[in-house]
């Protein structure tokens, strides 16, 4: 039965893997992203520090939740140097950073298809 249980957790781990991929494929302005799973779990990244990517996602969501007085579904914060997107769904969270100026619409719509598309992957 262990063996059923890894073989899993392997499917999970490429899907989310693929997908961020695909994100950070999907645009030239992108400069990383992560999926991120429950509380500073780190699903799958683009190269660096993962580690980083999950404590970001907690303190972000902490601070958009505080100050909507409740839980948010997406953060987007704009910097001189580049702009911040997050997206979540239940413990699935997407993180883009992305160069100055890029199209928050089109960006919250990939990070959305790709929130539905591991939904569903893993129901």
């Amino acid at each position: 039965m262990a063996n059923i249980f890894a073989d899993v957790a392997d499917v999970v781990t490429d899907r989310a893997d693929r997908v961020v991929a695909e994100l950070h494929q999907s645009s030239a302005d992108l400069r990383g992203c992560a999926l991120v799973e429950g509380e500073r779990v780190v699903a799958a990244s683009t190269p660096g520090d993962p580690a980083a990517w999950g404590e970001i996602a907690e303190r972000l969501w902490s601070a958009a939740d505080a100050g909507a007085g409740g839980p948010a579904s997406q953060i987007h914060v704009g910097t001189e140097g580049g702009e911040l997107f997050a997206v979540r769904d239940g413990e699935l969270s997407v993180l883009v950073v992305s160069e100055r100026f890029a199209l928050g619409s089109l960006v919250f719509c990939d990070m959305r298809a790709a929130l539905r598309e591991l939904s569903r992957d893993r129901g």
